[in-house]
């Protein structure tokens, strides 16, 4: 009965140090040891990754009161944004922040990384321009996506854009 049990127990160490091994050497992972590899989005990007209409959606919190809107409060967006392929943009958006809907337009500047990560900065048109709102994003789908988060201290918004048409 004891040899039974210590082979069982041999065994299973047995198979606890193969599978080890394995998940160690598994192709991108280092099980021990400071490196990461570092992962390109996409083969690398420029700010031509980003050109023309895109459909825009952010979803948060406004979590400081400006402009007289109220805080904390939900935020919801859906925007049509135009990307110039060099470093601007513009669009129109509808906010909704708190139960205050807001409509109007914008323009921007952004900038992109070979790695594909990067900036918007957008500056709401009057009279909710003192609004500045800068993001960072990521650009997937070789430009037909991207995803970012606002980096800025009065929202925890994020959001995506689409490329729309071809």
């Amino acid at each position: 009965m004891k040899v039974s049990r210590s082979l069982r127990g041999i065994a299973i160490l047995t198979g606890v140090i193969v599978l080890g091994f394995a998940v160690a050497n598994l192709p991108g992972r280092r099980i021990a040891g400071a490196s990461i590899p570092v992962v390109r989005a996409d083969g690398g990007c420029s700010a031509a990754s980003l050109s023309g209409p895109y459909a825009v959606s952010r979803q948060g919190t406004l979590v400081t009161s400006v402009l007289g809107l109220p805080a904390p409060a939900p935020w919801g967006e859906v925007a049509l944004a135009d990307f110039d392929g060099v470093r601007a943009f513009s669009g129109t958006a509808n906010v909704n922040i708190g139960g205050i809907a807001i409509s109007g337009g914008f323009t921007g500047t952004y900038t992109i990384k070979p790695d594909c990560t990067g900036t918007l900065t957008v500056q709401p048109n009057p009279p909710y321009n003192a609004l500045v709102i800068t993001e960072a994003i990521v650009v997937i789908r070789g430009g037909q996506q991207y995803v970012a988060t606002d980096t800025d201290s009065i929202t925890v918004v994020q959001g995506r854009g689409e490329r729309l048409g071809d």
